[in-house]
Order: C-alpha cells, then structure tokens, then sequence
C-alpha cells in the first residue's frame, strides 16, 4: 500500500520552500523508507477497492469502471 508516508513526505517537501521563504530552518528531509504495508492481510484486501479506485486518502489510482466485481458490503 504505502500511500501515507510518501503523501507526508511530499507535503514535508512542497512546504520546505515557504519555511524557507519565511526566513525558517526547513526539515531535513534527506529519504523516506516504506516497509511492507501488508500487516494484516484481511484488512489489506478488504480495503483494496477503496484505496485504489475511489478518494480514501488520495486520487484514485484505478477507475471504479475498470474494476470487474465492484465490492460487496460484508455487512449485508
């Protein structure tokens, strides 16, 4: 998955150039590392549809037309 880490370390980025522009020390951000984001795999693959094809944190990263089987409520 590793969406989060890369989304803050580009905000990180983006906002070192006001701080810097605004007389501020920016934050040393030199790397970023992403470890596997698949802890529990259950909970991976069951929120799968929303990171990928809808807005949960960031654009979507496949259409909902391109999915064959959109998702089922397991509530339902």
């Amino acid at each position: 998955m590793g969406r989060y880490v890369p989304v803050f370390a580009s905000e990180v980025y983006d906002q070192n150039t006001r701080l810097v522009e605004s007389g501020l020390t920016p934050i040393n951000l030199q790397s970023v590392m992403i470890g596997n984001g698949i802890t529990d795999f259950a909970t991976t693959v069951l929120s799968d549809y929303d990171m990928q094809c809808t807005s949960a944190s960031v654009p979507p990263v496949m259409s909902i037309s391109s999915v064959a089987f959109p998702p089922v409520s397991i509530l339902s």
